[in-house]
This record gives C-alpha cells, structure tokens and sequence, in this order.
C-alpha cells in the first residue's frame, strides 16, 4: 500500500449480544480510543440495542476480542485486551513486527497474571484479531478464531488462521474439512490471550489496495453466516455502517442460530 493508493479510511463498528447469551463477552477497539467499556458491557446485557462506533482517518489500530472463561471473566479477558491497545496505541503504530509480537506476549502475561490472582478468572482468555495501518503499512495480528477477511472485485478472502484444534485436524490430513462437523472439539482453540507459557501471535504484513475493503469479526458472525451470505451483503452496499447493520440483522434473523456475541468492523481502504 502507498500513498498514491490510499488516502483515507472510513470504518464502522458493530457489536451485538446475539439471541442468546445472557453475557457480552465480545470487544472491539478502533482509534479514537473507542471500545466497550465495564459500564457498556453492563448495559449491552439489560439491552438489544446495537453499539456502534465510527472513525474516519488515515492510520490506526482496530481489533476484535472476544473472551471466553467462567462466568464474567471473558469479558474481563477482552476487556483487559482492548484497554491494552489504548494504553499501548503508539507502540502498536510503531511498524515493527518484533514489537507486534512481544507487545501481545507481554498482554498475555498480564492477562494471565490477572486469573492467576482473582477467583473465578483463572481460566479466562480472549482472542485477538488485529489489523494495524500506519506509514501506508499493514499488518495482521492475530490470535484465536475470530477472523480478518479482504473483500475485493467482488470476491470474499479470509486472511487468518483460526487457531483450533478443527484447523490442526484438517492441516495434518486427518480430517476433511466438508467431516469436521463430527468431532466435538473442533472449535477447542489451543492458542488464545491467557494461554501459560510464551505466545506467538500471527504476523505479516500484507497488501491493500484503495478501493477493497477489510473486515474483522468474531466467531459469531462466521458461526452463523455462510461465506456466501457475508458476501451477498458486501456487494449490496459501499458504505461500512450500513453492511455492519445488514450483517448483524442478518445474524438475529437466524434466531437459535445466533448463539454467540456478534462483533464486526468493516474499514474502507480510499
């Protein structure tokens, strides 16, 4: 990407708690410091409003968490993800891929530390899914099964890896993937945000275009739409708040189906 290519970024932001999870255990961050804060996250529950948030720029760092653990520690998990990112923003800006990794090392000790020494966190985690601009450079970083996706000319690619023990099953050769649907612990991550031991995060940098479009959400989207269906709205609109508002619609039109938090940024590369 260079500066001939792009020229601004139009971004929207989406989270919802789905149709049947009494917890919101997901998180977002895009710049201007915006994510779901502790208060937030109490009103999402009492709630069936979406929360919305919105950056226009040329640089920045946007993520999608989603926490998982006993009761309330996943949203303390994402949470502590999120913030993160804020109190850290300019490192994150700071182009290095060596720095991307050991910044989420030290985020994973720190949230490991944490359910180390509160009751009822001590398996409580989050994943993390990453996309930083800055300088005209792109990186993914990312860890867990929420994903990031380029959407270009019409055509929908998922740009992670989901880090499950489904996706360990299929590279090894020992399932395909059309079987997966049998094995019950196909969505077991076993690389997350609270994870012992030293974590490495995906990271590369990769190519965008003005005039693609990237896409970062959490499993809810994926566990209830079809690539199909996520692509069938993509082409209907250009404008991000719009297609974040027709894929949540989308997901609670699935009733039982949607059981999961659903969290979903849309960035316009311009």
């Amino acid at each position: 990407m260079n500066n001939e290519s792009c020229k601004n970024l139009q971004v929207s932001a989406i989270s919802n708690i789905g149709n049947v999870r009494d917890n919101h255990e997901d998180n977002l961050f895009i710049p201007n410091k915006c994510y779901i804060d502790e208060e937030l996250q109490k009103n999402i529950k009492s709630s069936q409003n979406n929360i919305v948030f919105s950056y226009n720029g040329k640089s920045g760092v946007f993520a999608v968490c989603d926490g998982m653990g006993g009761h309330n520690a996943g949203e303390i998990a994402s949470r502590m993800a999120v913030e993160y990112i804020k109190n850290n923003y300019d490192s994150f800006l700071k182009e290095d891929d060596k720095q991307l990794l050991n910044l989420i090392k030290d985020l994973n000790n720190s949230i490991c530390e944490y359910g180390d020494k509160n009751i009822g966190c001590s398996n409580m985690g989050s994943t993390f899914s990453s996309i930083i601009i800055s300088n005209n450079k792109v990186y993914l970083l990312h860890v867990g099964d929420s994903r990031i996706y380029k959407y270009v000319a019409g055509n929908l690619t998922k740009l992670s890896r989901d880090h499950t023990e489904g996706e360990r099953l299929v590279d090894a050769g020992v399932v395909k993937r059309e079987n997966l649907d049998k094995f019950p612990n196909r969505k077991l991550l076993y690389k997350y945000l609270g994870r012992k031991g030293e974590l490495v995060a995906d990271c590369e940098k990769i190519d965008v275009m003005a005039g693609e479009r990237l896409l970062i959400a959490s499993d809810g989207l994926s566990d209830t739409l079809s690539t199909d269906e996520m692509l069938g709205i993509l082409k209907e609109s250009n404008e991000p708040k719009e297609v974040c508002n027709n894929l949540i619609d989308k997901c609670l039109e699935k009733k039982e189906k949607c059981a999961d938090n659903v969290t979903i940024i849309i960035i316009n590369i311009e």
